[in-house]
Parts: structure tokens; sequence; C-alpha cells
């Protein structure tokens, strides 16, 4: 558990593993991917033994060195550890909604699934075909990956600090407005601009929104569950964002072979995010103190 003052701050921290990942992941894939037939095995079968197997691992190695309270965190002094408890004991116990049933029939956790479903959508259908859009200019898959890194760079950098102003400021449904707007505006500019450097730079504008909205968002049901509600509530919210893991990339595949080029399916990832967006206004207009 963290303070809630500090909780954008730490889940950006988290989360800065996903783009991370495809600052380093990008170019080192473009180097596996030129191990084609050594060893029988195709590039990408040995991106995906290379790169999954240290996930795989460290799955294991987490399973014994995460706590699940901050008294069994043996990575903290006595010192932190009484401070750390003693901060979480003076947070208000007494949140909404408490039990299981209750939250999922709370039409905020509702509202909230959607807009992770969208942001989820426009965040897998972007980042699974950014390669493919930039191969469209660029021959050397190197370049390619190393192409890619860019704006995920800029995103992580980004989002923490995005993440620092909503703890600092403490508007955190509002934010989540401005980053899905953010994420929206530039994904449809990105369409809009046929030259390739303006259209990157409207698609780094999108990765930024979309990874600090990742931060920002999940601050926002702790500030109304609790107990059995925050642990049914946060599972059936991720549960129907990951579906959007499986609807983007899908999407701008299809769209891809429709209409021949990747505009459509941009501008429909900025349609899910627009979607996103207003959710996030209805959120804040409906439910304030979600």
């Amino acid at each position: 558990m963290v303070p809630p003052e500090y909780r954008a701050r730490m889940l950006a921290v988290l989360l800065l593993g996903v783009p991370v990942s495809s600052v380093v992941g990008g170019p080192k894939s473009g180097a596996l991917l030129g191990l084609d037939q050594i060893g029988g095995l195709a590039g990408w079968q040995w991106m995906f033994i290379i790169e999954g197997l240290p996930a795989t691992v460290l799955g294991f190695v987490l399973l014994r060195l995460l706590a699940d309270r901050p008294a069994a965190a043996t990575w903290l002094t006595p010192e932190q550890r009484s401070a750390v408890e003693n901060r979480i004991a003076a947070e208000p116990r007494h949140k909404e909604v408490q039990h299981f049933w209750s939250a999922m029939k709370d039409g905020r956790v509702l509202v909230l699934a959607l807009i992770q479903f969208r942001i989820t959508t426009g965040s897998y259908g972007v980042g699974l075909w950014l390669p493919q859009i930039i191969k469209s200019h660029f021959h050397s898959n190197l370049t390619v990956g190393f192409v890619s890194a860019g704006p995920y760079i800029v995103a992580s950098i980004a989002m923490l600090l995005w993440a620092g102003r909503v703890d600092r400021s403490g508007n955190r449904v509002l934010n989540l407005i401005l980053t899905c707007a953010l994420a929206t505006v530039g994904l449809l500019l990105s369409v809009v601009f046929g030259a390739f450097w303006v259209s990157f730079f409207w698609l780094t504008s999108a990765l930024i929104g979309i990874t600090a909205a990742r931060a920002i968002f999940w601050t926002i049901p702790a500030r109304f569950l609790t107990g059995a509600a925050a642990a049914g509530g946060l599972a059936f919210i991720n549960s129907v964002g990951t579906i959007g893991g499986f609807v983007g990339p899908a999407m701008v595949g299809w769209l891809k072979d429709l209409t021949g080029s990747f505009a459509a399916g941009l501008a429909g990832m900025g349609g899910f995010l627009l979607l996103s967006t207003l959710l996030a206004v209805a959120l804040r207009w409906f439910a304030p103190r979600a």
C-alpha cells in the first residue's frame, strides 16, 4: 500500500516498465530479427525466446520478493516500515464502497472499466503497429527499432513529470481528461499531416497522453473502493480493459487491409481515445468524488 499523496508517482514508476520496454525492446528486437535461420529458427522466433525467458524467470522471483504489507517488506528499515504503516493507518478507512457486489453495481466502476478498455485499445493498437508504420519509411529493422524507441523515451519522462503534478494538485479526474484528450488530438493529427516527421511528432504526443493516462487512471478507483470492493472492482476494471489489448491491434490490422494504409487505423484509435475522454468528462461531472 502507498500513501495517497505519493500514489500517482509510484504508479508512474511501476508503469514506467511499459514505455521503457519499448525503448529497450525496439532496437533489441530489430537486431534479433537479423538472426534468421540460425539454429533453424526464424528471427522472430529468436526474439520471442530471448525476450520472453527473462520475464518468465522474474515472475517466479517476484513471488518470493514482493510483500503484501509494509511490515513484511524486508528491503525497508524498521523505521521506514513504521513510518509507512503509520501514514497508511492515518488514511480514512470508511470509503464509500466496501463490498464486492456493491462495486459491481457502482456506476463509477463501470465507467472506469470502459475508459480503461478504450485506453488499452488505443495503446496496443498504436504500440504494436508503430514499427510497421515506421517501416514504411525506413528499410532497416535496426533503424526502425531505434526510431520507434524515441517516442517512448519522451513518453516515459512526460509520465513521471505529469504524475508528480497530479500528486501535488490532486486533480486526478481532470488530468485523466487532459491526458486522454492529448492522446486523441495526437492520433487524429498524425493522420491529417502527410509529412512523416510531422506525423511522427503527433504520434509521440499521443503516446505521451496514453502513457500518462495509465498512471493517473489507477489512482482513481482507490479513492472510493476499499477491501473486497477494491479487489473485485480493480479486477473487473482490469479484465474489461485487457480486452482492448486484442481489439486495438486487430482493428488497426483490419483497417490496414481494408484501406491499404494505417491512416484509418490511427483515426479509429483516435476515436476510441475520444470516447475515453468523454467518459472521463462524464465521470467528473456525475461523480465528482471519484
